[in-house]
């Protein structure tokens, strides 16, 4: 017995759509859930990201105007400029040295990996290190003796070189790290919008199949009630169909 002859005549004829209706609901909420996971994956990559280069940023700056603080407090030794000019300066060198410090500190966890990117790092906090201490120097010196406060800005000055060399360095690595990430997300993505298209085109199919399935055997049962009623008008009374199912089609 055909499986579309249990059915009713209603049910045959709503199967098609019905089943297409089912299955454009259920790929529409996939696509929707699918497409705000990668949204919302893309959205912390990046704002992770950039909330990193623009500390590497803000540690770029805040270190190039510290390197000129101390540079205007020997400047204004140098001059016998008043001494809260001198104060001033290396006030400001101090609390840009400061905030470096505590995202230096804040950022010790990301040099446990092995990759390139933690070793550049770690690299980064050992030479801000090395400066700060070279710094230092600097600023005792300048309270006691200007020629030694300048011998230690030579190493501070070098110092501050490399550091910024490494920094440079930290951040095209991470802006590139940054758009790697975007651009693998951005494939997955693609990549999610083919397979989805290649689910509607077999939901379509299958719709298909279902509905000529479907017309198929209504049409077959119609055909033979047609058949038979045109041999009954001819005469013929000995006419018998076989019916199968129960639908209106069938009673008939």
């Amino acid at each position: 017995m055909n499986p579309f002859d249990r059915l009713s005549f209603r049910a045959k004829v709503f199967l098609g759509p019905g089943v297409a209706l089912v299955l454009f609901i259920a790929f529409g909420g996939f696509v929707w859930a699918t497409l705000k996971a990668q949204q919302a994956r893309i959205r912390t990559d990046l704002v992770a990201r950039m909330e990193s280069l623009e500390k590497i940023q803000g540690a770029e700056r805040g270190l190039a105007d510290a390197h000129s603080s101390l540079f205007r407090a020997l400047s204004a030794l140098r001059t016998n400029a008043k001494q809260e000019i001198v104060e001033q300066s290396l006030e400001t060198y101090r609390r840009q040295v400061a905030g470096v410090s505590k995202l230096a500190d804040s950022s010790a966890s990301g040099t446990e990996g092995a990759d390139a990117q933690a070793a550049l790092l770690k690299q980064v906090i050992a030479s801000f290190r090395a400066y700060a201490a070279a710094g230092k120097d600097v600023t005792d010196g300048a309270a006691a003796d200007i020629n030694m406060a300048d011998m230690f800005m030579q190493g501070a000055d070098e110092k501050f070189g490399v550091l910024s060399k490494q920094l440079a360095e930290y951040s095209a690595l991470q802006r590139k790290h940054a758009d790697a990430a975007v651009q693998a997300l951005m494939q997955s993505q693609d990549a999610t919008r083919l397979t989805l298209v290649g689910v509607l085109v077999v939901s379509i199919l299958l719709t298909c199949v279902l509905v000529w399935l479907a017309a198929r055997n209504i049409l077959r049962q119609i055909g033979d009630t047609a058949t038979a009623a045109g041999r009954v008008a001819a005469g013929d009374l000995e006419v018998r169909l076989q019916a199968s199912g129960s639908d209106d089609v069938a009673r008939l």
